[in-house]
């Protein structure tokens, strides 16, 4: 019986009548519905971080909301390769000579 009412009624009267009568309700959204959502815009849901290959993304910021430590997205993700050197010396304990060694074979 509600699916039915609800069908033969436009979205702004459904949620207008149940607002009214406090029935608890919530759109379900596609995700430009999620992010043009005025409660999410005003929470900062969503924030919008630069990227060197994707250029400005709009990404979901942390969900807890910290006074004392907030949380932020800095970036998408390391370029790929940042790490590199890293994890030969540091991890694998590989000296620079053995590592070139390996980039003049092809191994890496």
């Amino acid at each position: 019986m509600v699916a039915n009412w609800v069908e033969a009624r436009t979205f702004d009267e459904v949620m207008e009548t149940f607002s009214r009568e406090q029935v608890a309700v919530a759109p379900v959204y596609n995700a430009q519905q999620l992010l043009d959502d005025e409660h999410h815009m005003a929470r900062g849901t969503f924030v919008r971080v630069s990227d060197s290959d994707l250029g400005s993304m709009q990404v979901q910021g942390p969900v807890p909301r910290l006074s004392a430590t907030p949380g932020r997205v800095e970036h998408l993700g390391r370029d790929l390769g940042a790490d590199t050197e890293t994890i030969y010396t540091s991890w694998l304990g590989l000296e620079a000579d053995e590592i070139a060694k390996l980039k003049a074979a092809g191994t890496i």
